[in-house]
C-alpha cells in the first residue's frame, strides 16, 4: 500500500531540488537526515536549501517508517508520487534499507554505564511538525525525547532524539522493560 498519497504542499518543490545535487552531496543529506531523524545527531545549522531538503526527507522517512514500508516499497512510491530522477529515488531507498545502521552506536563503540555518567532524568514533549519554508503542510506528530545525563566530569548533557510515534511506544515498552527488570533485582 502506498505510503506517500499526501504530499504537504512545497514538498515537490523542495524535493526536486535532490535532483540537481551531485550524488556525494545527495548521500550527505540523506545520511544527516537519517542521522538526526533517529537521534544520532543534534540540529545542524545548514543553508535554508540543505534544511528544505532535510525537512522534505525527514517526511519521506517519517512516513516509511510509520508504515513499515520496506525500502522495494519506497522506491515504487518515490518513482510513482514525487519527482526525483530514478537514481535519487534509487539512492534514497538503498539508504532506507540501510536505516539501521542510523539507529544504533558504530560498530566498537560500546561503552559500560559507569564510563556515561548518571541518568538525570527523561523529558519529553508531543509535537507536530505543521509546516517548514517548502512543505506548508507536513502534519506529522513526533515525539521530541531529552535525555539528561550527568558525566563522570560533572557536565550535565542533554542527550536528544526525535521518535516518530510508533518509535515513542517501543521505546516507552523498552524503558518499562528496563524497570521491571531492575525492581526484581
Amino acid at each position: 500500500m502506498p505510503f506517500l498519497l499526501t504530499l504537504p504542499r512545497g514538498f515537490s518543490q523542495a524535493i526536486s531540488l535532490f535532483n540537481d545535487l551531485e550524488v556525494t552531496q545527495q548521500r550527505a543529506i540523506a545520511e544527516s537526515t537519517l542521522l538526526k531523524l533517529f537521534g544520532q545527531k543534534s540540529e545542524s545549522k545548514g543553508s535554508q536549501a540543505e534544511n528544505d531538503l532535510q525537512e522534505a526527507l525527514s517526511f519521506v522517512f517519517r512516513s516509511a517508517e510509520t508504515t513499515q514500508a520496506s525500502p522495494e516499497q519506497v522506491l515504487e512510491d518515490l518513482q510513482v508520487f514525487t519527482p526525483l530522477s530514478e537514481p535519487s529515488a534509487i539512492l534514497l531507498s538503498k539508504f532506507w534499507a540501510n536505516r539501521n545502521k542510523y539507529k544504533q552506536p558504530a560498530e566498537g563503540a560500546t561503552t559500560s554505564a559507569t564510563e556515561q555518567g548518571a541518568l538525570l532524568g527523561i523529558d519529553w514533549v508531543l509535537g507536530v511538525s505543521l509546516s517548514s519554508s517548502n512543505c506548508d503542510r507536513l502534519q506529522q506528530p513526533y515525539v521530541a525525547i531529552s535525555i539528561n545525563v550527568a558525566g563522570r566530569d560533572g557536565q550535565i548533557e542533554a542527550h536528544k532524539l526525535e521518535l516518530t510515534i510508533t518509535e515513542y511506544l517501543k521505546f516507552k515498552a523498552q524503558l518499562e522493560d528496563v524497570a521491571a527488570a531492575l525492581d526484581r533485582s
